[in-house]
Protein backbone atom coordinates (compact mmCIF):
# COMPACT_ATOMS: atom_id res chain seq x y z
CA UNK A 1 0.00 0.00 0.00
CA UNK A 2 1.07 3.22 -1.19
CA UNK A 3 2.46 5.96 1.52
CA UNK A 4 0.07 8.30 0.15
CA UNK A 5 -3.27 6.00 0.60
CA UNK A 6 -2.12 4.92 4.20
CA UNK A 7 -2.16 8.89 4.60
CA UNK A 8 -5.49 8.92 3.41
CA UNK A 9 -7.14 6.03 5.70
CA UNK A 10 -5.99 7.53 8.51
CA UNK A 11 -7.10 11.05 7.88
CA UNK A 12 -10.40 9.38 7.52
CA UNK A 13 -10.43 7.58 10.95
CA UNK A 14 -9.19 11.01 11.95
CA UNK A 15 -12.54 12.38 10.98
CA UNK A 16 -14.57 9.83 11.82
CA UNK A 17 -13.44 9.75 15.46
CA UNK A 18 -13.71 13.69 16.12
CA UNK A 19 -17.35 13.17 14.49
CA UNK A 20 -18.31 10.68 16.71
CA UNK A 21 -16.69 12.57 19.88
CA UNK A 22 -18.99 15.58 18.48
CA UNK A 23 -22.22 12.93 18.32
CA UNK A 24 -21.47 11.73 21.60
CA UNK A 25 -20.63 15.28 23.72
CA UNK A 26 -23.65 16.57 21.82
CA UNK A 27 -25.89 13.67 23.20
CA UNK A 28 -24.79 13.90 26.71
CA UNK A 29 -25.92 18.10 26.43
CA UNK A 30 -29.25 16.84 25.66
CA UNK A 31 -29.69 13.99 28.11
CA UNK A 32 -28.94 16.08 31.16
CA UNK A 33 -30.11 19.12 29.91
CA UNK A 34 -31.84 21.59 32.32
CA UNK A 35 -35.53 21.98 32.40
CA UNK A 36 -35.82 25.24 31.16
CA UNK A 37 -34.65 24.18 27.58
CA UNK A 38 -36.53 22.22 25.00
CA UNK A 39 -36.63 19.09 26.11
CA UNK A 40 -39.78 17.07 27.72
CA UNK A 41 -39.95 16.30 31.08
CA UNK A 42 -39.45 12.64 31.39
CA UNK A 43 -41.85 10.69 33.59
CA UNK A 44 -41.92 7.01 34.16
CA UNK A 45 -45.17 5.15 34.92
CA UNK A 46 -45.20 1.80 36.37
CA UNK A 47 -49.07 0.47 36.12
CA UNK A 48 -50.50 -2.60 34.80
CA UNK A 49 -51.78 -2.37 31.22
CA UNK A 50 -52.56 -6.40 30.52
CA UNK A 51 -53.29 -8.61 32.53
CA UNK A 52 -55.76 -8.96 35.84
CA UNK A 53 -55.70 -5.49 36.79
CA UNK A 54 -55.81 -3.62 33.28
CA UNK A 55 -58.84 -1.75 33.93
CA UNK A 56 -57.15 -0.03 36.93
CA UNK A 57 -53.89 0.66 34.92
CA UNK A 58 -55.98 2.54 32.29
CA UNK A 59 -57.84 4.59 34.58
CA UNK A 60 -54.42 5.97 36.00
CA UNK A 61 -53.12 6.29 32.45
CA UNK A 62 -56.40 8.70 31.63
CA UNK A 63 -55.59 10.35 34.36
CA UNK A 64 -52.35 11.31 33.74
CA UNK A 65 -53.18 12.07 30.00
CA UNK A 66 -55.44 14.88 31.07
CA UNK A 67 -52.81 16.03 33.43
CA UNK A 68 -50.35 16.14 30.88
CA UNK A 69 -52.99 17.83 28.29
CA UNK A 70 -53.41 20.45 31.56
CA UNK A 71 -49.73 21.34 31.87
CA UNK A 72 -48.70 21.72 28.27
CA UNK A 73 -51.71 24.05 27.03
CA UNK A 74 -50.99 26.08 30.22
CA UNK A 75 -46.97 26.07 29.51
CA UNK A 76 -46.14 26.83 25.71
CA UNK A 77 -43.00 24.62 25.25
CA UNK A 78 -42.84 22.82 28.29
CA UNK A 79 -43.39 19.38 27.39
CA UNK A 80 -43.67 16.37 28.94
CA UNK A 81 -43.18 12.85 28.03
CA UNK A 82 -44.70 10.08 29.59
CA UNK A 83 -42.63 6.38 29.60
CA UNK A 84 -44.80 3.71 30.33
CA UNK A 85 -43.74 0.46 31.84
CA UNK A 86 -46.62 -2.57 32.14
CA UNK A 87 -46.94 -4.15 35.43
CA UNK A 88 -48.77 -6.93 34.23
CA UNK A 89 -50.18 -8.96 37.03
CA UNK A 90 -48.49 -6.77 39.68
CA UNK A 91 -45.40 -9.32 40.02
CA UNK A 92 -42.78 -7.98 42.21
CA UNK A 93 -40.22 -9.11 40.04
CA UNK A 94 -41.60 -7.05 36.66
CA UNK A 95 -41.70 -4.18 38.54
CA UNK A 96 -37.97 -4.08 39.76
CA UNK A 97 -36.76 -4.51 36.12
CA UNK A 98 -39.25 -1.71 34.38
CA UNK A 99 -37.78 0.48 37.88
CA UNK A 100 -34.28 0.02 36.69
CA UNK A 101 -35.07 0.56 33.35
CA UNK A 102 -36.66 3.86 33.97
CA UNK A 103 -33.40 5.27 35.90
CA UNK A 104 -30.78 3.15 34.01
CA UNK A 105 -31.96 3.35 29.88
CA UNK A 106 -34.31 6.42 30.21
CA UNK A 107 -32.85 8.71 32.89
CA UNK A 108 -35.96 9.57 34.36
CA UNK A 109 -36.07 11.62 37.63
CA UNK A 110 -39.72 10.95 38.88
CA UNK A 111 -41.90 7.39 38.42
CA UNK A 112 -45.12 9.86 38.50
CA UNK A 113 -47.61 7.32 39.08
CA UNK A 114 -47.12 3.58 40.38
CA UNK A 115 -50.22 1.13 41.29
CA UNK A 116 -48.95 -2.52 42.47
CA UNK A 117 -48.03 -2.50 46.35
CA UNK A 118 -46.08 -6.02 45.92
CA UNK A 119 -43.72 -4.00 43.54
CA UNK A 120 -44.00 -0.72 44.80
CA UNK A 121 -42.46 -2.31 48.32
CA UNK A 122 -38.99 -4.02 46.47
CA UNK A 123 -38.61 -0.76 44.27
CA UNK A 124 -38.27 1.53 46.52
CA UNK A 125 -34.59 -0.04 47.81
CA UNK A 126 -34.17 0.90 44.21
CA UNK A 127 -35.28 4.45 44.04
CA UNK A 128 -34.61 5.78 47.46
CA UNK A 129 -30.90 5.43 47.02
CA UNK A 130 -30.90 7.23 43.64
CA UNK A 131 -32.91 9.92 45.01
CA UNK A 132 -36.12 8.90 42.39
CA UNK A 133 -39.21 10.36 43.43
CA UNK A 134 -41.91 8.08 43.18
CA UNK A 135 -45.69 8.58 43.55
CA UNK A 136 -47.99 6.01 44.52
CA UNK A 137 -51.47 5.98 43.20
CA UNK A 138 -53.18 3.23 45.68
CA UNK A 139 -53.81 3.39 49.51
CA UNK A 140 -50.43 3.12 51.37
CA UNK A 141 -49.28 0.47 53.19
CA UNK A 142 -47.07 1.24 56.69
CA UNK A 143 -43.84 -0.24 54.91
CA UNK A 144 -43.82 2.73 53.00
CA UNK A 145 -44.53 5.48 54.73
CA UNK A 146 -41.86 8.13 55.53
CA UNK A 147 -39.72 7.20 52.80
CA UNK A 148 -37.88 10.14 51.82
CA UNK A 149 -38.70 10.25 48.01
CA UNK A 150 -42.12 8.72 47.98
CA UNK A 151 -45.27 10.95 48.29
CA UNK A 152 -49.17 9.84 47.68
CA UNK A 153 -52.26 12.13 46.71
CA UNK A 154 -54.07 8.89 48.53
CA UNK A 155 -54.62 7.75 52.14
CA UNK A 156 -53.23 5.30 54.63
CA UNK A 157 -54.30 1.57 54.70
CA UNK A 158 -54.53 1.99 58.42
CA UNK A 159 -56.60 4.71 58.33
CA UNK A 160 -58.93 3.79 55.64
CA UNK A 161 -59.09 0.16 57.98
CA UNK A 162 -60.22 2.25 61.36
CA UNK A 163 -62.88 3.65 58.79
CA UNK A 164 -63.87 0.40 57.38
CA UNK A 165 -63.92 -1.44 60.99
CA UNK A 166 -65.74 1.76 62.58
CA UNK A 167 -68.83 1.57 59.73
CA UNK A 168 -69.34 -2.18 60.10
CA UNK A 169 -69.54 -1.79 63.72
CA UNK A 170 -71.67 1.35 63.95
CA UNK A 171 -73.54 1.20 60.60
CA UNK A 172 -73.90 -2.61 60.40
CA UNK A 173 -73.79 -3.50 63.98
CA UNK A 174 -71.32 -6.40 63.16
CA UNK A 175 -69.93 -8.58 65.92
CA UNK A 176 -68.78 -11.38 64.15
CA UNK A 177 -66.51 -10.35 61.52
CA UNK A 178 -64.37 -12.89 58.80
CA UNK A 179 -62.08 -11.95 56.36
CA UNK A 180 -60.78 -12.79 52.79
CA UNK A 181 -57.49 -11.21 51.72
CA UNK A 182 -54.61 -11.21 49.37
CA UNK A 183 -51.33 -12.28 50.73
CA UNK A 184 -49.70 -9.16 49.87
CA UNK A 185 -48.49 -5.91 51.51
CA UNK A 186 -51.96 -4.33 50.84
CA UNK A 187 -54.11 -7.12 51.83
CA UNK A 188 -52.13 -8.51 55.44
CA UNK A 189 -52.19 -4.53 55.93
CA UNK A 190 -56.13 -4.52 55.80
CA UNK A 191 -56.56 -7.03 57.80
CA UNK A 192 -54.17 -6.37 60.45
CA UNK A 193 -55.86 -2.78 60.71
CA UNK A 194 -58.87 -3.36 60.33
CA UNK A 195 -59.28 -6.69 62.81
CA UNK A 196 -57.24 -4.17 65.88
CA UNK A 197 -60.19 -2.01 65.07
CA UNK A 198 -62.74 -4.26 64.83
CA UNK A 199 -61.82 -6.11 68.01
CA UNK A 200 -61.13 -2.75 69.67
CA UNK A 201 -64.77 -2.01 69.32
CA UNK A 202 -66.17 -5.43 70.51
CA UNK A 203 -65.82 -7.36 67.43
CA UNK A 204 -64.51 -11.15 67.22
CA UNK A 205 -62.29 -12.09 64.39
CA UNK A 206 -64.45 -15.86 63.34
CA UNK A 207 -62.56 -16.70 60.23
CA UNK A 208 -59.39 -15.62 58.41
CA UNK A 209 -58.82 -16.86 54.86
CA UNK A 210 -55.81 -15.47 52.98
CA UNK A 211 -55.34 -16.28 48.95
CA UNK A 212 -52.13 -15.97 46.80
CA UNK A 213 -52.92 -12.67 44.15
CA UNK A 214 -53.45 -14.74 41.13
CA UNK A 215 -56.41 -17.27 42.86
CA UNK A 216 -59.81 -16.65 40.91
CA UNK A 217 -61.45 -19.43 42.47
CA UNK A 218 -62.84 -18.83 46.13
CA UNK A 219 -65.04 -21.35 46.53
CA UNK A 220 -63.24 -23.66 49.56
CA UNK A 221 -62.71 -20.40 51.16
CA UNK A 222 -66.17 -19.21 51.48
CA UNK A 223 -67.53 -22.51 52.76
CA UNK A 224 -65.15 -22.24 55.29
CA UNK A 225 -66.58 -18.48 55.93
CA UNK A 226 -69.79 -19.48 55.54
CA UNK A 227 -69.10 -22.12 58.96
CA UNK A 228 -67.84 -19.11 60.99
CA UNK A 229 -71.09 -17.77 60.78
CA UNK A 230 -70.10 -14.21 60.26
CA UNK A 231 -72.26 -10.86 60.03
CA UNK A 232 -70.00 -9.27 58.42
CA UNK A 233 -67.01 -10.19 55.98
CA UNK A 234 -63.93 -7.87 55.43
CA UNK A 235 -62.70 -8.43 51.53
CA UNK A 236 -59.47 -7.44 50.11
CA UNK A 237 -59.56 -8.37 46.20
CA UNK A 238 -59.68 -6.65 43.50
CA UNK A 239 -61.18 -6.51 39.55
CA UNK A 240 -61.90 -9.66 38.47
CA UNK A 241 -60.93 -11.89 41.32
CA UNK A 242 -63.36 -10.18 43.77
CA UNK A 243 -66.42 -10.48 41.03
CA UNK A 244 -65.90 -14.29 41.63
CA UNK A 245 -65.96 -13.86 45.22
CA UNK A 246 -69.36 -12.10 45.11
CA UNK A 247 -70.83 -14.14 42.12
CA UNK A 248 -69.50 -17.56 44.39
CA UNK A 249 -70.69 -16.43 47.63
CA UNK A 250 -74.32 -15.72 45.76
CA UNK A 251 -74.25 -19.63 44.22
CA UNK A 252 -73.63 -20.42 47.84
CA UNK A 253 -75.95 -18.63 49.46
CA UNK A 254 -74.12 -16.59 51.86
CA UNK A 255 -76.17 -13.54 52.11
CA UNK A 256 -73.81 -11.56 54.97
CA UNK A 257 -72.85 -8.20 54.29
CA UNK A 258 -69.67 -7.39 52.34
CA UNK A 259 -67.24 -4.53 52.58
CA UNK A 260 -64.51 -4.11 50.32
CA UNK A 261 -62.17 -0.80 49.93
CA UNK A 262 -61.57 1.95 47.56
CA UNK A 263 -59.71 -0.12 45.04
CA UNK A 264 -63.28 -1.82 44.18
CA UNK A 265 -64.85 0.56 42.68
CA UNK A 266 -64.49 -0.83 39.51
CA UNK A 267 -66.40 -1.92 36.08
CA UNK A 268 -64.50 -5.06 35.60
CA UNK A 269 -65.90 -6.27 38.58
CA UNK A 270 -69.19 -4.98 38.19
CA UNK A 271 -69.65 -7.22 34.44
CA UNK A 272 -68.00 -10.46 36.29
CA UNK A 273 -69.96 -9.92 39.18
CA UNK A 274 -73.15 -8.95 37.15
CA UNK A 275 -76.28 -9.07 40.16
CA UNK A 276 -74.23 -10.59 42.66
CA UNK A 277 -72.40 -7.61 43.12
CA UNK A 278 -76.15 -6.37 44.24
CA UNK A 279 -75.43 -4.58 48.07
CA UNK A 280 -71.74 -4.76 48.30
CA UNK A 281 -70.25 -1.98 49.88
CA UNK A 282 -66.95 0.03 50.01
CA UNK A 283 -65.07 2.70 51.24
CA UNK A 284 -64.21 5.42 48.93
CA UNK A 285 -62.73 8.85 48.18
CA UNK A 286 -64.72 9.30 44.82
CA UNK A 287 -64.24 13.15 43.91
CA UNK A 288 -67.93 13.68 42.66
CA UNK A 289 -69.62 12.91 46.08
CA UNK A 290 -66.98 14.52 47.49
CA UNK A 291 -68.07 17.77 45.79
CA UNK A 292 -64.48 18.66 44.23
CA UNK A 293 -64.35 19.34 40.87
CA UNK A 294 -61.32 21.63 40.05
CA UNK A 295 -61.21 23.39 36.47
CA UNK A 296 -64.11 21.19 34.98
CA UNK A 297 -61.65 18.23 35.60
CA UNK A 298 -64.82 15.88 35.91
CA UNK A 299 -66.53 17.13 32.55
CA UNK A 300 -63.04 17.17 30.86
CA UNK A 301 -62.88 13.94 31.96
CA UNK A 302 -65.68 12.53 30.67
CA UNK A 303 -65.16 14.25 27.58
CA UNK A 304 -61.94 13.14 26.44
CA UNK A 305 -62.08 9.11 27.49
CA UNK A 306 -66.26 8.64 27.61
CA UNK A 307 -66.07 7.08 31.00
CA UNK A 308 -66.40 9.07 34.41
CA UNK A 309 -63.42 9.75 36.63
CA UNK A 310 -62.54 7.76 40.01
CA UNK A 311 -60.25 7.27 42.54
CA UNK A 312 -57.65 6.02 40.42
CA UNK A 313 -57.86 8.61 37.62
CA UNK A 314 -58.03 11.78 40.02
CA UNK A 315 -55.25 10.64 41.99
CA UNK A 316 -53.39 10.06 39.30
CA UNK A 317 -53.76 13.56 37.89
CA UNK A 318 -53.39 15.02 41.08
CA UNK A 319 -50.04 13.39 41.43
CA UNK A 320 -48.50 14.47 38.47
CA UNK A 321 -50.18 18.35 38.19
CA UNK A 322 -48.37 18.29 41.94
CA UNK A 323 -44.58 16.82 40.90
CA UNK A 324 -44.52 18.61 37.75
CA UNK A 325 -44.56 22.54 39.11
CA UNK A 326 -42.52 21.61 41.70
CA UNK A 327 -39.66 19.91 39.68
CA UNK A 328 -39.62 23.03 37.07
CA UNK A 329 -39.13 24.80 40.25
CA UNK A 330 -36.69 23.50 41.41
CA UNK A 331 -34.38 22.47 38.28
CA UNK A 332 -35.07 18.72 38.35
CA UNK A 333 -33.44 18.59 41.70
CA UNK A 334 -35.31 15.57 43.72
CA UNK A 335 -34.59 17.32 47.63
CA UNK A 336 -35.82 20.18 46.35
CA UNK A 337 -38.74 18.81 44.64
CA UNK A 338 -39.78 17.09 47.69
CA UNK A 339 -39.54 20.01 49.63
CA UNK A 340 -41.84 21.94 47.55
CA UNK A 341 -44.34 18.35 47.68
CA UNK A 342 -44.06 18.26 52.05
CA UNK A 343 -45.27 22.05 51.86
CA UNK A 344 -48.84 21.23 49.91
CA UNK A 345 -51.56 21.62 51.88
CA UNK A 346 -54.92 22.35 51.60
CA UNK A 347 -54.49 22.18 47.93
CA UNK A 348 -57.59 21.68 45.47
CA UNK A 349 -57.07 18.22 43.45
CA UNK A 350 -59.41 16.57 41.53
CA UNK A 351 -59.53 13.57 43.98
CA UNK A 352 -60.36 16.18 46.77
CA UNK A 353 -58.90 18.29 49.40
CA UNK A 354 -54.97 17.17 49.75
CA UNK A 355 -52.43 17.74 52.85
CA UNK A 356 -48.94 16.12 52.39
CA UNK A 357 -48.36 14.87 55.95
CA UNK A 358 -45.06 14.61 57.93
CA UNK A 359 -45.16 10.55 56.34
CA UNK A 360 -45.25 11.57 52.35
CA UNK A 361 -49.07 11.47 51.87
CA UNK A 362 -52.80 12.73 51.59
CA UNK A 363 -55.37 12.83 54.16
CA UNK A 364 -58.82 12.79 52.91
CA UNK A 365 -62.68 12.28 54.03
CA UNK A 366 -63.95 8.84 53.02
CA UNK A 367 -67.25 7.94 52.51
CA UNK A 368 -69.11 4.85 51.79
CA UNK A 369 -70.78 3.20 49.02
CA UNK A 370 -73.12 0.37 47.91
CA UNK A 371 -73.41 -1.32 44.81
CA UNK A 372 -77.39 -0.43 43.75
CA UNK A 373 -78.92 -1.57 40.19
CA UNK A 374 -75.49 -2.31 38.82
CA UNK A 375 -73.95 1.05 40.30
CA UNK A 376 -71.80 2.72 42.90
CA UNK A 377 -74.04 5.02 44.98
CA UNK A 378 -72.99 7.01 48.10
CA UNK A 379 -75.07 5.40 50.95
CA UNK A 380 -76.77 8.25 53.40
Amino acid sequence: MSTKIVKWLVAIIVMVLIAVGLWSWQSSKISSAPVGDKSPIKVGVIIPLTGNFASIGIKIRNGLELAKQDWENKNPGQRIELIYEDQGNCLPSDTVLATQKLINIDKVKLIGAQFCVPGLVPSLAITEPNKIVTAGIAANVQEILGSKYYFSPSFSVRDNSINIADFAVKNLKAKRGAFLYYNTQLGINYRKYTAERFEELGGQVVADEMTPLSQMDFRTELAKIKASKPDVIFVTQITGALGNVLKEAKEMNIEVKMIGNNSNEDSVMLGVAGKAAEGFIISSADPAAIGENPSGFLDRFKAKFNVDADYFSSNAYDALSLEIPAYVKCNGDTDCLMTELHKVADYSGASGKITINKEGIASKPVLFKVVKEGKFVPLP
